[in-house]
């Protein structure tokens, strides 16, 4: 319509003001059309990365879910040293599965910051609030997986301690006993009653040489009560 203006005043009449105004006007058009074109592209983007992250975001839940799971479930130090070595690797796994997955976090949540920048206000407090659970969740199974980690690694040392220091006190003990059942009956013999009055001083020399396997076993016992649960601990006891 201005253009039709234009072309159809007289020639004595000028036509610059209308230009201009028509000029502005098309400017402006154009700036609104690109401006909503614009638009359209950020939405879009936004649409796409709010799905890609949705997706991302219930996959690390699902695995977050499951990990907690299995922590919760499971069982406290075992004081037989091979249960508690294989309780050592298992946790070491988890371990290895949650530094794993600590780069595909972090992608989530930067790919969450950027969701963020381009969503309604009205969806912000819900991605904001998964963004936290997400960061709080993670950082719980991490902590509390290596401070299991630690527990189970001075656990299994005490466990093989007690194994390497328990298992020849138990042999010793039985050759002991039957010792000792041996040297019940007291030979009227002379000779046989010297030979067992030096086989009882050698034994009661063995047995006086344990002591400090004993006391070792001792102290050690000290230890498990504060690393173990009270049934693993009365296991060792027993």
């Amino acid at each position: 319509l201005g253009k039709d203006l234009i072309r159809s005043a007289h020639e004595t009449v000028s036509t610059a003001a209308l230009e201009s105004d028509l000029e502005k006007i098309i400017e402006q058009w154009s700036e609104i059309k690109s401006r909503v074109a614009e638009r359209d592209r950020k939405l879009e983007q936004a649409l796409l990365q709010s799905g890609k992250f949705q997706d991302a975001l219930q996959g690390i839940l699902k695995w977050l879910k499951d990990s907690e799971e299995m922590v919760k479930n499971q069982k406290s130090p075992s004081i037989d040293y091979p249960v508690v070595k294989a309780q050592l690797q298992e946790q070491k796994f988890l371990m290895k599965m949650i530094n794993d997955n600590q780069n595909s976090v972090t992608s989530i949540l930067k790919l969450g910051e950027e969701v963020l920048l381009g969503c309604e206000p009205s969806e912000k407090n819900n991605i904001e609030m998964q963004l936290r659970d997400l960061t709080s969740r993670f950082d719980d199974l991490k902590d509390n997986s290596n401070d299991r980690t630690k527990m189970l690694e001075n656990s299994v040392d005490i466990a093989k301690a007690l194994q390497d220091q328990l298992n020849p006190l138990i042999s010793f003990l039985d050759r002991a006993e039957k010792s000792l059942k041996n040297l019940e009956n007291i030979p009227s013999d002379e000779d046989k009653l010297h030979q067992a009055i030096f086989e009882h001083d050698r034994l009661n020399k063995e047995i006086l040489q344990k002591d400090p396997d004993v006391e070792s076993l001792i102290a050690l016992k000290n230890n498990i009560r504060k690393c173990f649960q009270p049934e693993e601990a009365e296991i060792a006891n027993e």
